[in-house]
């Protein structure tokens, strides 16, 4: 089944994360959340165990005054109790225990960073650090300079980026066809003529919807593997009639995205196309 998905690497390390004392003795950050209610002891709203943000405010790492424009002050003092409290039971003093946790949380991002990039034979040092989250901004430096990236981007709404996100993010429709057919041996004229068809089914969706011509746009993907693979890699067309020369690129753009997923490409197998997708928006 070809079904649209996103493809998001999730780990429980936002600033609500608990810290706690595992059954080995170790000090354990996350899964489990004080969220937005209670939320961290620092808000003052009834939380009880020591968070990320209660030790990023120990620490000095986040201004006591300055959450949501100051309209939501921080208690340093009841932060500092709860992790030394937590400290007490590791045989640290509050700093390094404030500490402990902040670096604990930077381990648990590192691995879903390495997830989405090195582990996928991509190098993180090619591209830029989007901090989002209320304490992304706080552990994004930590992070880029272990990963070697060089730059990072934070927003002016990092807090909220995800949830504007979901408000602003472009009208889209993906249309599906399964497609089986080997790359070398592609008919030209059926391929163009079915992706034809669905991006007049696209620009139809789009139009009915009350987006006009200048606003819509779209892409064609081929999903592509060797012939007895499981899996596909997604390939761009880049534009339409299908040409022997567009099949040219598109072997030449699967054997190097094979290269850098799987670390080895196969000149002498046989290439096939599973569907072909047209993404419009």
């Amino acid at each position: 089944m070809q079904v649209p998905t996103i493809d998001i690497a999730e780990v429980g390390a936002g600033g609500g994360s608990i810290a706690s004392v595992d059954e080995a003795g170790g000090m354990q950050v996350g899964p489990r959340s004080a969220g937005a209610v209670p939320g961290p002891v620092c808000y003052d709203r009834g939380g009880a165990q020591p968070t990320v943000t209660d030790a990023n405010l120990v620490l000095g790492y986040i201004s006591p005054d300055a959450l949501v424009g100051g309209d939501l002050p921080l208690d340093r003092a009841k932060a500092e109790v709860a992790i030394a409290a937590l400290g007490s039971r590791l045989g640290l003093s509050p700093v390094d225990t404030a500490y402990g946790i902040h670096l604990i949380a930077n381990s648990n991002m590192m691995r879903a960073l390495n997830g989405v990039s090195s582990e996928r034979g991509r190098n993180p040092s090619d591209y830029k650090l989007l901090a989002i989250g209320g304490n992304g901004a706080v552990h994004a430096a930590t992070l880029a300079e272990d990963l070697r990236i060089p730059t990072i981007v934070v927003p002016p709404i990092a807090g909220v980026f995800s949830a504007l996100g979901l408000l602003f993010a472009d009208i889209e429709h993906q249309l599906i066809r399964a497609h089986y057919r080997l790359l070398a041996a592609l008919d030209v004229t059926e391929t163009t003529a079915l992706l034809h068809g669905m991006i007049a089914e696209g620009v139809e969706l789009l139009t009915e919807e009350g987006y006009p011509p200048e606003q819509q746009d779209f892409r064609i993907i081929a999903e592509t593997k060797y012939v007895g693979q499981m899996s596909t890699l997604p390939l761009t067309v880049g534009s339409l009639p299908i040409t022997d020369a567009i099949i040219a690129n598109m072997a030449e753009a699967f054997a190097s995205a094979h290269q850098q997923a799987y670390g080895y490409s196969s000149p002498h197998e046989k290439v096939q196309i599973v569907a072909v997708k047209v993404l419009v928006s």
